[in-house]
């Protein structure tokens, strides 16, 4: 049945996890890889600036936030940035203590999860 002015909703949802390795609290901006499981069909991987990946990256159970860059955030800021390097891999660096917070030291506590899906749509208001 179909109704008027029902929102159509595509959720975001998280797929299998892969474990990037471990934190090392003494290093700045310490950097993984992006496995390729993770990037598999990401459009626009050719484009100029290319896609970012759909990611959620998750520090010792915690998720951090994706930002475009480490200016202007603080030392105690839980983000990463996505980079790109002369051949084309992408990689995942972590900050310094100074511009955003380094990694805490552990094993195995750094996970990638994929996503999946549009996000959020539809044509509904709220009132």
């Amino acid at each position: 049945m179909l109704i008027p002015n029902m929102p159509k909703v595509a959720r975001k949802k998280s797929e299998g996890k892969v474990v990037l390795g471990n934190g090392n609290g003494r290093l700045k901006f310490q950097c993984f890889d992006l496995p390729e499981s993770l990037l598999e069909n990401l459009p626009g991987a050719k484009m100029n600036p290319p896609s970012v990946p759909e990611v959620e990256i998750y520090v010792d159970g915690d998720l951090w936030e994706m930002a475009s860059s480490f200016f202007g955030h603080k030392n105690d800021d839980s983000i990463y940035i996505v980079r790109r390097d002369t051949d084309g891999h992408l990689y995942i660096q972590f900050g310094d203590g100074v511009s955003s917070r380094r990694l805490p030291t552990g094993t195995n506590n750094i996970v990638a999860k994929k996503r999946s899906g549009t996000g959020k749509s539809g044509n509904a208001t709220t009132n």
